[in-house]
Formats: structure tokens, C-alpha cells, sequence
């Protein structure tokens, strides 16, 4: 137990072991990262809450991406007129 690599092994390990939740959750792009991240820090206090941000990091639904996040700022046409940021503008 007084080896420099067993230490090293054990911090290493401890720290995948923590941060994993919060890594599953971003990969995944959850909706509660949120609360994902919030069981993670107590799970630094605590070994209790670290399988609940495990399990909410796999279970919980996923962020639905449309159209309109991807490209806020496009401009539409409309009926003769053009609408940019939300404002008609007559041509």
C-alpha cells in the first residue's frame, strides 16, 4: 500500500469514477444535466447519491434538436414580405 502506482491507480479511478455521470449526461445531451451535475457534487460528499446520478445520466430523455435551434437567425418569406428577427419588412 505504500507503492506511488497504487495511489496513482486509486486516484485515477476515483476520479473516472466521479466524473462519469456528468460525462455520460453530456455525450448523451440530456435535458437535466442540471440535476445530473448537482447528484454528482453530492456524490463527492457522499457515496450515496453517485448510483442515482449514474442512473439518471442513462435514463433521462435526451434534448429533441429542431430546425429552428440550429438556425435562429434564417430569414423566412412571407407572402411578398420578408421577416427578419422577427420584424416585416416591406419591400
Amino acid at each position: 500500500m505504500d507503492s506511488y502506482w497504487f495511489w496513482l491507480f486509486l486516484l485515477a479511478f476515483l476520479a473516472a469514477l466521479f466524473t462519469g455521470p456528468t460525462v455520460i449526461a453530456l455525450i448523451r445531451g440530456i435535458d437535466g444535466v442540471g440535476v445530473v451535475l448537482l447528484l454528482n457534487g453530492l456524490a463527492f460528499v457522499t457515496f450515496v447519491a453517485l448510483p442515482f446520478a449514474y442512473i439518471m445520466a442513462i435514463t433521462l430523455p435526451r434534448r429533441i434538436h429542431t430546425l429552428d435551434q440550429h438556425f435562429p437567425l434564417r430569414h423566412v418569406q412571407h407572402r411578398g414580405r420578408q421577416r427578419v428577427l422577427g420584424r416585416s419588412l416591406d419591400w
